[in-house]
Order: structure tokens, then C-alpha cells, then sequence
């Protein structure tokens, strides 16, 4: 997926389609309307309105190019949930493994390998419904987690990140803080560690920019622009039987366990 931004679509001259069809390699504009607009998403960028490759404009500057008969529904499900996603690993992922490798890896049969969800749930697609979603600047697609939510489970295979899953592999038994399990806490002086740091969990894209949940450092939620915010607190579990002594997962009384559980 390759996103574009261009001039006003409105004032090119283009005919609009509320849907496209394809066959032989040419895509034609179905409901045809000289009008972009929130109905009105697709464009050969022509006035013929056949093209072998079409634009979808999920706002009023900004578009994706669709080939090989994809139309916008598919091209979303593809980014979900195809089998080629989560085949790159991130930055955040890059560092929590080399902090896993430096300082927990000789207690890994310790650790429990859980699921880490980075829950991609779709709760409205803004600009990038086809049947009527809005082209304006202010409309954006918004995940489940948009909402504080307090639902732990996480629906897609694609978004259940652990050792084991093979369509959302991690290296380790390491991952993120969901919001969820963070809005479960209910409680900012729990949250808070002294600094900012991000949580796994989408929260909205806008443009070309993607948003995420994160913490702030009094215990309250941001949602930073996730180019623009690095820190992060890894979270693990730990496998049953470990013994626990003290603390209530403050930055003053973290968790203790029993020295010997954690040889």
C-alpha cells in the first residue's frame, strides 16, 4: 500500500465513481458523477472514466492506487489480514528484543509465552468507506481501541502477537501493554513510570500519519503520532508457580519476586 497526496480532486477536471467494476485489465467508474465527494471516491484521474489503474481518495487531497481488480474493501482486508503482514519487524520490536537478549533472556523458561494484542479492529473507516464515508480533513479511520475500552479479547490471528503464532510471530516472550489491559488498571498512579511510553494499541490514521495509545507521565493516556514518541516498557508474564513478595506495580514499589523462582 503506497499512499499519495495531491491537489484538490475536485477541481481536476476528473469524472468520480461511487464503485468500480474490472475486467480484461481496465477498470471502468461505476454511478459515474462529475462531483467528488463523499460518495464519489474513486477516479481514473480522466473524463473517460476507464483506466488500468484507479485512484481512491480517502480524503480530499490524499489517495491510494488500486491494481489487478482490487477495489478499497479488499486493499483494506489485505492490510489486515493477509498473509505477507507482520513480516517486518519495527523499530520498538528491534529494541525490545535487543533489551530482551541484554536482560531477561537467561530467565526465559521463566516467562510465560502470552498474547500481546495489537488489536487492528476497524470501529469506523472514515474516508475509506466507499457508501458514504466523509472526504473532509477531520475524518479519519478509527480502531477499537478509539474508545477506552476494558475488552481483552483480540478477534484477528493477525493482531495476536506471540512466539507461537506463526501469522504474528515475536522473536520473544516479550511485547507491549495494550490499552485495555492498561484502562483495566484504573488507576494513573499504577500507569505511571516516571516518563512517556507506548502501548501496542492503535488508536487512528489520519493522512499518512498513524496514531497509537500511549501513557503519559502522570498515569493519563496520549495519542502520539508514533513517528514522533520511542519510549517504551516492555511487559512479560511470568509462568505459573512464580512466588510473589511485594509491591503494587508503582514506580516506587514495583513488583518483587522470590530470587530463587527467577534463577
Amino acid at each position: 500500500l503506497v499512499l499519495f497526496s495531491d491537489s484538490d480532486p475536485a477541481e481536476s477536471g476528473s469524472l468520480f465513481g461511487h464503485g468500480v467494476s474490472y475486467s480484461n485489465g481496465t477498470y471502468t467508474l461505476e454511478n459515474e458523477s462529475p462531483n467528488f465527494g463523499d460518495f464519489y471516491h474513486y477516479t481514473c484521474n480522466n473524463t473517460s472514466g476507464t483506466c488500468s489503474t484507479v485512484r481512491y481518495y480517502y480524503l480530499d487531497d490524499y489517495y491510494i492506487e488500486l491494481s489487478d481488480g482490487r477495489d478499497i474493501t479488499q486493499a483494506i482486508n489485505d492490510m489486515l489480514n493477509s498473509d505477507n503482514v507482520n513480516k517486518t519487524d519495527s523499530a520498538i520490536k528491534e529494541m525490545i528484543d535487543n533489551w530482551y537478549e541484554t536482560n531477561l533472556a537467561r530467565y526465559s523458561s521463566k516467562l510465560e509465552d502470552t498474547i500481546f494484542c495489537n488489536d487492528r479492529s476497524i470501529i469506523d473507516l472514515g474516508g475509506w468507506n466507499p457508501y458514504g464515508g466523509s472526504t473532509l480533513s477531520g475524518s479519519f479511520l478509527k480502531f477499537n481501541n478509539y474508545n477506552e475500552i476494558t475488552d481483552l479479547s483480540c478477534t484477528n490471528v493477525t493482531d495476536q502477537f506471540s512466539v507461537a503464532n506463526p501469522k504474528a510471530k515475536l522473536t520473544y516472550k516479550i511485547g507491549l501493554m495494550s490499552a485495555p489491559e492498561m484502562n483495566l488498571l484504573n488507576n494513573a498512579n499504577i500507569r505511571k513510570t516516571g516518563g512517556e511510553y507506548l502501548l501496542i494499541s492503535p488508536y487512528y490514521s489520519y493522512r499518512y500519519y498513524d496514531y497509537i495509545k500511549g501513557v503519559s507521565t502522570f498515569g493519563t493516556f496520549l495519542e502520539p503520532d508514533s513517528g514522533l514518541f520511542n519510549n517504551v516498557r516492555p511487559a512479560i508474564s511470568l509462568i505459573s508457580g512464580i512466588e510473589f513478595i511485594e509491591g503494587d506495580g508503582s514506580v516506587d514499589h514495583p513488583y518483587k519476586v522470590k530470587e530463587d523462582s527467577a534463577n
